[in-house]
């Protein structure tokens, strides 16, 4: 299984990242071939990102809220 991106960070730091819904994670087959890449990378000294809906979520809010206060500002000080 190949891993969905593959990031690079501005300070040379980098990571697979994996995106599969929190219930498909929780599944046996699923579970054991995570843990697999996830052994496989880290024995490479590679950083292995698991992502699920929960995550995925938050980060929607926080952008989302981000958003709403950047606009409120905006307006305030027009």
């Amino acid at each position: 299984a190949i891993p969905d991106f593959y990031v690079t960070y501005k300070n040379s730091d980098s990571e697979f990242v994996e995106i599969k819904p929190t219930m498909i994670q929780q599944l046996p087959v699923v579970k054991e071939k995570l843990e697999k890449i996830r052994a496989q990378l880290n024995t490479e000294n590679i950083r292995y990102v698991l992502v699920g809906d929960i995550e995925i979520k938050q980060f929607i809010k926080n952008l989302g809220d981000e958003f709403s206060n950047a606009v409120e500002c905006y307006k305030n000080r027009v």
